[in-house]
């Protein structure tokens, strides 16, 4: 609630103004091309695993710099979170809120501990500028950029894991709309995210 809310957004939106989103747009267009690279040759692939749900983690990891190496485990433990109770993600006979719960532990405990790297030697990576940012003096405690990790990890990933399998749905569903985008893309891709949004509604339960 306001007023505390109101001073974390002011602090959070730094790292996202046109400018630092724009700084991105070289590391989206990497992981995009490697990951169909990666599967182009074979003609067919498993989408949502291997094209929608490592692009959006991968990026967000990008921005707040986490390695290469802690990729996979960012993402195991986000779908611990967002599946609770499904077995594929959580060992049966497990509490899923005990699962989850230790999930996000170790998500803050790794934002903690690239929080006390990036003090040391701040880079330009999204973690870096949180750490640095300060609103009427106040900057964010290190529960809160945890915390703060663990959200934009788990709803971003998620939301747009969904929105871009949804999309992928709907273009092969109706292939007159995507030789319509294929046609100008340019001009219509921003219309068409926004629609692909729309028509996904990438959060259908909270």
């Amino acid at each position: 609630d306001d007023p505390r809310h109101a001073r974390l957004r002011r602090i959070v939106a730094r790292g996202f103004t046109p400018r630092a989103l724009a700084s991105l747009q070289h590391d989206v267009e990497r992981r995009a091309t490697a990951l169909i690279d990666a599967v182009i040759d074979r003609g067919e692939c498993d989408f949502v695993g291997m094209i929608a749900a490592p692009l959006p983690l991968g990026i967000i990891c990008d921005m707040m710099g986490i390695p290469e190496s802690q990729t996979q485990f960012v993402f195991d433990q986000t779908n611990i979170i967002l599946g609770l109770g499904d077995p594929e993600y959580v060992t049966p006979g497990t509490s899923p809120l005990i699962a989850a719960l230790n999930a996000g532990r170790g998500l803050a405990q790794l934002m903690n501990e690239l929080a006390l790297e990036r003090r040391k030697n701040p880079t330009d990576d999204l973690t870096s500028q949180l750490l640095s940012a300060e609103v009427d003096g106040e900057s964010l405690s290190d529960q809160e950029l945890a915390s703060f990790f663990v959200l934009l990890v788990v709803a971003g990933n998620e939301t747009t894991r969904n929105a871009i399998s949804h999309g992928m749905k709907a273009l092969s569903d109706h292939p007159d709309q995507r030789r319509k985008w294929a046609g100008d893309f340019a001009a219509i891709a921003p219309s068409a995210v926004e629609e692909i949004v729309r028509w996904a509604s990438p959060v259908i339960h909270f």
